[in-house]
């Protein structure tokens, strides 16, 4: 995979250690406690790809991205390169777009459009498989009729009030909160600026995740479908564990992403052990920032041969420190075998991210180091 390459974080020496080119996939997951430092590692993750030209694609829900918790160097630049949809006002997103789903007979096209929307809004309500039918019926009238262009997501709600059936109304009762909202108008999102960031929050609590799951389906088929082959697409999904990556189209992006020019950046305060994350452990590069439990599970994950070592080194995890399993290599692209404890920045690469982009093997600067000592810093 040709993809710039990013620093995961520092030795003790400052040294800069890199994702290397050459991982199975560009995915990274993110694992800790609330307060670990993922954020600020997820942070600096966003400015370098910005800096690569790469365009990310950021869900605030549960006020994740809350400004006032930024550092005011990073607060001014994200502010500056980001371009906000704010679910109130309705996202606007062709929702039903054929194009998508490869070229094969519009039927099948619609059909296959049809069961994923289905599946990925029955999934979140949990509907069974007679109100699963009704729901598919209902984006079909949308479809036909061309609803959505006019009224938005909301029109599936209108054909379920007018379907004569309990089932239907069942399923309406249920969606009621999101199609209300209206939260997906027909239109486009622009990419004028690098950082797209959806603003799920100040609804119910379930929505901004169905919501979200929509939006991720949705840019995997696109990018799936070639849209971002020159460019890449970067998706940042913080809070990974409302989402269940064993099934669905979640599953499918966990292993065919990479090949649509995807690149992956997941984070939980959750087990890595949760049964609906198990499947991040695919990711070519897995850090563990301090664990809420499970050390020496975690630790087993890490390496069967040095549980009692890496339990040891998780306990002792300070703020921003993390243990990083995978490919790596210095900034010279020196490939760098083995797990190893890391430290982020402190600072962030703001000054780098505001020039042009590196050449590949020059190198990236940040703006300081993490003084805090804990475990011994390989």
């Amino acid at each position: 995979m040709d993809c710039y390459r990013r620093v995961i974080g520092e030795l003790r020496n400052g040294g800069k250690i890199c994702s290397s080119d050459h991982v199975k996939n560009p995915f990274e997951a993110v694992f800790g406690v609330s307060g670990s430092g993922k954020t600020t590692f997820l942070n600096q993750q966003v400015q370098q790809l910005v800096l690569a030209k790469i365009p990310v694609l950021v869900f605030n829900y549960n006020n994740c991205m809350n400004r006032e918790q930024m550092p005011l160097e990073f607060k001014a630049w994200y502010e500056e390169n980001v371009q906000v949809y704010h679910v109130g006002s309705g996202i606007p997103l062709n929702l039903m777009d054929q194009s998508l789903y490869g070229k094969m007979p519009e039927h099948k096209r619609e059909d296959i459009m049809l069961d994923q929307l289905t599946d990925i809004l029955g999934s979140a309500y949990s509907l069974p498989i007679t109100q699963l039918a009704e729901l598919r019926s209902a984006i079909k009238g949308v479809y036909e009729t061309g609803a959505y262009l006019t009224t938005g997501i909301s029109s599936i709600g209108d054909f379920l009030r007018e379907a004569e059936c309990q089932a239907a109304k069942s399923v309406y009762m249920k969606m009621r909160p999101l199609l209300e909202l209206n939260a997906l108008v027909a239109g486009e999102i622009s990419f004028d600026k690098p950082i797209i960031e959806f603003d799920l929050n100040g609804v119910d609590m379930k929505s901004p995740f169905v919501i979200a799951k929509i939006l991720i389906a949705h840019f995997y088929l696109r990018a799936k479908a070639g849209q971002f082959a020159k460019t890449k697409l970067a998706l940042v999904i913080d809070e990974a564990q409302h989402f269940d990556f064993s099934t669905g189209v979640f599953y499918e992006m966990m292993t065919e992403a990479r090949k649509a020019d995807m690149i992956l950046l997941f984070a939980t305060a959750e087990s890595p052990f949760k049964k609906s994350l198990v499947n991040l452990q695919q990711c070519s590069t897995k850090l563990y920032f301090q664990p809420s439990k499970d050390a020496r599970k975690v630790a087993k994950l890490i390496s069967e041969y040095d549980i009692s070592y890496w339990t040891t080194a998780l306990k002792g995890l300070k703020v921003g420190e993390f243990v990083a399993v995978g490919d790596f290599c210095v900034e010279s692209g020196k490939p760098l075998r083995g797990t190893k404890i890391l430290r982020t920045s402190k600072d962030s690469y703001v000054s780098a991210v505001n020039s042009d982009r590196p050449r590949r093997n020059e190198k990236v600067t940040t703006l300081g180091t993490n003084s805090e000592k804990g475990v011994k810093l390989c």
